[in-house]
């Protein structure tokens, strides 16, 4: 069985970690850390996690090493299941075809033949297995993955953490399968307090502690470990549905949640109407159903954890292997060749013609000894003598048979000379060194790179060139037996042990990707310029009177749901002039992103400059960069400060809620729900990185009467303490604007998942920029959006796929515009487009007609959680859905007098609003967001001016290959066709493509509506089927 280590990743801009990827027939194994961007590495490089049972982390637990695990996770999880179902299925289906030709078969070898594969199928069924994961690693792996409870459910795969946290005294390995044995080294800094040499605790998960009387255990810690691993079972293995209802006792209901009753007379379920819990009424004594709330998010609070110095390695040896087979000496113990030859290979005995036993070792060589590799991190020289010092390390029949280490170096580490002389010891291994002081920042992305150096010859105004360098900084001298790692570099295990150092692939070539755009691409984008300098053009650009109209927008990620090839997940950059910077959502990669941007110096500089992030909702794809940057943004502004790491401020905490407190706060505000302000404080448990410099502030939404008038504006909760922009509190105003640089935020509920917000700020200026993150259509974010400079709206869908928009809560593009149409915004951008448009997202059927503004309206109690997916958390003294007379009587003391009726719980709301899409876009400039676009709001105006060209790029590209090695196109290799296309023959060149893509999407829509019409009369016949 073939074997290979492959480098799937080493330390760059967008990669900040290293990963190698072990791969068998049957299995992969994942090595290393699984840092931000790794599960877009993998889809970038082809590496399929179909099979990826195992993730060995090495290194400390902390965000470098582990930042792309919850979303790795996620990804991995479904890929595994839905390998698992389609590899069953397939076997189903050739059973099903070999019963239909045994039925017909009238040979009676035919038949023998198709019993036998019909047996094979029924093995290879039963060795399927169910999809489940086994995470290894260091101190606080379960932890960290129990803080994001409230945001990643799946069903039906087990998740088993394995926690190293201690060395071990043995030889053993600390864990194995049919094809490795693996042997985990937890590794301490030197003289650190705990004891290196402690007793073995191989496996820290629960289970593991309870079977070790060698290594007693607290309550406290048994305690902890069970409530994590019921966490973790909640997470990943439960038998939750959405639909499951159970009967309680109506005052006894959570809210919120959508209650339920049964008529008495039909026995048919029936939403109830009555008086609901929370509300101060009196309640009925009777019972309901109610939806069984997830169970991850019930969990309150994590138990109390402290960072770990543990730095986890590895050694990795393949199971030893049966020795050759003889087939000469076979033949002469009696043993006929064919099947029996098989099975001697495969370890049985078998019996010979004449009656004599033949065994698997008399006719094989000596066992041979499993080859294998090391994976050794050191983030400092402190863990050098824990790792000499370990006894796999010192074992020479553990080292037997490995070949190579790839040692994991933090900074400085190639010029420790104790790490030198280590080298010096092992002249006999091949040593790969993988560290940021080494190795190239090359672009890993290799997909979106090639799109950004194409929409830079396209529109150099609005994209920069990747910053990025393909050469490596050379090791000392001391260590000129090693290599550096890179991307693509592989050790060959079996059958013989090879090492390829080539680079594979190679690093992009830059200019010769450039070259291979079309001539008539760039002639569409001359075109455009020359627009741009037409005196109607210009006289439009200097009437636009916009305010700040030197703000940029930059587009940092526009896809939706998990990373693309071509498009990162949500993230966007505001840079107001003379105020500061604006971060709105912040998926994983947002950090590299940036650092493809900008070179590190600006880079800095903008992160200094940052005075705010707006998490939208808790969505993985919105939030899971927000720990790297907030780390990097302490970094830039603290680093030569005296107490960077023991913050001079009381942490959110310990904060006793005084205006007085509130002044002394200098630091990036963080505006969320309050479960993504505690996701934050949980993780900064785990590692110290910065949180206790930052702001959080829980934001409340504005409250709307049912008129839609707005009865109080957005609160904000800090400590005990609640602010606003509008307070009867002069100073409370005036603490809040210097803190975040704004003269109002405010922000409503919308039509997406639990607790899903859209907000628009405003300036000083009057400049006014609304966000809308993910959402249907809201009549109320229109209202607070009213008269804004620029609209950033999602459009996922393109409009045919309307009904998609509609169940997954999101908006097409039509009503993206018509939001932005209803809200008088000058400016729209467009982005979050799902992935199914991985380069361009689609403008076709923006059409004229109603749009449907859909909101949660303060009318019904019990209808909230039909909302909600996954259901809510318990609610807390102030929930942010659902409002009483008492909470509103002490918000009284903070925005002065309110009259109304207290709204007890939301529920969607439609409003059609009829806009004409094409006429208004006269009006309204639109732009399409990409990747790393730049675009001053004054300059939104000129992008419609580049979308034929872009429309061009992509559609010459869709069916090609974007990696270095992909082909020029006729047109590149042929320049001349097109080289002297005028400008007239250009417009017609133009308008010859728009009009063959309108024939095709009509060809689209046809095959989609036939489409439509075959499934609906299938479910026709299935349906008279099952009534005969």
């Amino acid at each position: 069985m073939k074997n290979s280590v492959f480098v799937v990743s080493t330390p760059t801009a967008e990669t900040t970690g290293t990963s190698l990827l072990l791969t068998f027939d049957d299995k992969k194994y994942l090595f290393g850390n699984v840092h931000e961007g790794l599960q877009r590495v993998c889809i970038q490089n082809g590496h399929k996690l179909g099979r990826l049972g195992n993730i060995f982390l090495t290194g400390k637990t902390e965000w470098r090493t582990t930042g792309g695990l919850l979303g790795f996770i996620i990804t991995a999880a479904d890929i595994m299941q839905s390998v698992t179902e389609s590899t069953k299925t397939f076997i189903a289906q050739a059973q099903a075809r070999l019963k239909r030709r045994r039925s017909v078969s009238t040979s009676q070898a035919d038949i023998e033949k198709l019993e036998r594969k019909s047996t094979e199928l029924k093995r290879k069924l039963g060795k399927v297995e169910a999809p489940s994961m086994v995470i290894h690693g260091g101190d606080n792996i379960m932890q960290l993955i129990a803080t994001a409870r409230r945001f990643i459910l799946r069903r039906g795969m087990p998740l088993d953490i394995r926690e190293h946290a201690h060395s071990v005294s043995t030889v053993s390995p600390t864990w194995e399968d049919h094809n490795i044995r693996v042997w985990a080294m937890p590794l301490m800094p030197q003289n650190h307090d705990m004891d290196v040499n402690g007793k073995s605790s191989r496996k820290r998960s629960f289970d593991d502690y309870s079977k070790n009387d060698d290594f007693p255990i607290s309550k406290p810690d048994t305690d902890r470990l069970q409530l994590l691993q019921g966490t973790m079972t909640d997470m990943f293995d439960s038998d939750w549905r959405i639909d499951t209802l159970i009967e309680t006792q109506l005052s006894e209901v959570r809210m919120p949640a959508v209650i339920f009753v049964r008529n008495p007379e039909t026995k048919a379920l029936e939403k109830y109407t009555g008086p609901a819990p929370n509300t101060g009424k009196d309640l009925p004594d009777i019972k309901v159903l109610v939806r069984q709330p997830w169970p991850g998010a019930l969990v309150k609070e994590l138990p109390a954890t402290k960072p770990s110095p543990v730095s986890v390695s590895y050694i990795v040896k393949n199971q030893p292997r049966r020795g050759k087979f003889d087939r000469e000496l076979a033949i002469k113990l009696g043993v006929k060749a064919g099947p029996a030859f098989s099975e001697l290979t495969r370890g049985a005995t078998i019996k010979t013609a004449d009656g004599q036993m033949v065994t698997p070792e008399q006719v094989t060589g000596p066992t041979i000894e499993g080859e294998g590799f090391a994976v050794i991190e050191l983030p400092t020289a402190e863990y050098i003598s824990s790792l000499t010092n370990s006894a796999a390390f010192q074992s020479e029949t553990v080292l037997k048979g490995v070949e190579a280490i790839f040692w994991l170096l933090g900074p400085g580490m190639t010029s420790n000379p104790a790490f030198q002389k280590l080298i010096k010891e092992k002249p006999n291994w091949k040593h790969i060194i993988s560290s940021a002081d080494h190795c190239a920042n090359y672009l890993s992305m290799d997909s979106a790179a090639v799109a950004q150096l194409r929409h830079r010859i396209l529109d150099e105004a609005r994209f920069d060139l990747p910053v990025f360098d393909n050469a490596t900084i050379k090791l000392p001298q001391e260590l000129s037996n090693c290599t550096i790692a890179h991307r693509g570099m592989s050790l060959h295990l079996t059958p013989e042990v090879t090492f390829s150092p080539e680079m594979e692939p190679g690093p992009l070539n830059t200019i010769e990707s450039m070259k291979r755009m079309s001539q008539a691409v760039k002639q569409l984008s001359v075109i455009a310029h020359q627009d741009l300098k037409q005196p109607a053009f210009i006289k439009a650009y200097q009437d636009q009177h916009l305010l700040e109209d030197d703000t940029e927008v930059i587009t940092l990620g526009t896809g939706s749901a998990s990373p693309s090839k071509y498009r990162n997940v949500s993230a966007t950059l505001l840079r107001i002039p003379n105020v500061g910077s604006y971060l709105l959502d912040c998926g994983e990669g947002t950090l590299g992103q940036l650092a493809r941007i900008y070179p590190a110096d600006e880079l800095q500089e903008i992160l200094k400059d940052l005075r705010l992030i707006w998490i939208s909702h808790l969505h993985a794809d919105h939030h899971l960069g927000l720990t790297s940057l907030i780390k990097a943004w302490h970094t830039a502004v603290y680093r030569d400060s005296q107490d960077r790491k023991s913050s001079e401020h009381k942490s959110p905490g310990q904060l006793t809620g005084s205006i007085e407190d509130l002044e002394k706060r200098q630091g990036l505000c963080v505006v969320a729900e309050s479960t993504m302000l505690q996701w934050l404080k949980e993780y900064s448990e785990i590692e110290n990185f910065g949180y206790d410099r930052i702001v959080p502030l829980c934001v409340k939404p504005v409250i709307f009467d049912e008129s839609n008038n707005i009865i109080m504006p957005t609160r904000f909760e800090w400590g005990d303490m609640t602010l606003g922009f509008q307070t009867v509190d002069p100073r409370i105003n005036t603490i809040l604007r210097k803190l975040t640089g704004l003269a109002n935020l405010q922000s409503v509920y919308v039509l997406h998942c639990s607790g899903a917000r859209a907000v628009s700020m405003t300036w000083s200026s009057g400049l006014k920029i609304s966000y809308s993150g993910d959402c249907r259509p809201s009549k109320r974010f229109t209202i607070i959006g009213r008269d804004s400079t620029v609209l950033i709206h999602e459009a996922t869908f393109d409009d045919i796929l309307a009904g998609d928009a509609e169940a997954k809560r999101h908006s097409t593009t039509r009503e993206a515009i018509a939001v932005g149409l209803e809200m008088r915004a000058k400016r729209i951008i467009l982005t979050h487009f799902s992935q199914r448009y991985s380069k361009i997202p689609t403008l076709k059927n923006v059409i004229a007609r109603p749009t449907n503004f859909e909101d949660l309206t303060n009318t019904n109690a019990n209808d909230i959680t039909s909302l909600r997916e996954p259901p809510p958390k318990p609610t807390t003294t102030l929930d942010e859905d659902n409002f009483d007379d008492r909470t509103l009587g002490s918000l009284d003391s903070v925005f002065g007098d309110t009259k109304f009726q207290a709204p007890s719980i939301m529920q969607p709301r439609s409003l059609s609003v009829s806009h004409d899409i094409s006429a208004a876009a006269q009006e309204v400039k639109i732009g399409v967001a990409f990747d790393h676009m730049r675009v001053k709001i004054k300059d939104i105006i000129a992008l419609e001016k580049f979308k034929p060209a872009f429309a061009k790029l992509y559609a010459e590209t869709e069916d090609h290959d974007d990696s270095p090695e992909a082909k020029p196109t006729e047109d590149a290799k042929k320049p001349e066709i097109v080289a002297e296309i005028t400008r007239d023959n250009a417009e017609k060149h133009r308008q010859r493509f728009l009009r063959r893509d309108a024939r095709r999407e009509e060809k689209e829509e046809e095959e989609e509506e036939e489409e439509e019409r075959r499934k609906s009369t299938e479910g026709e016949i299935e349906q008279a089927a099952m009534q005969m």
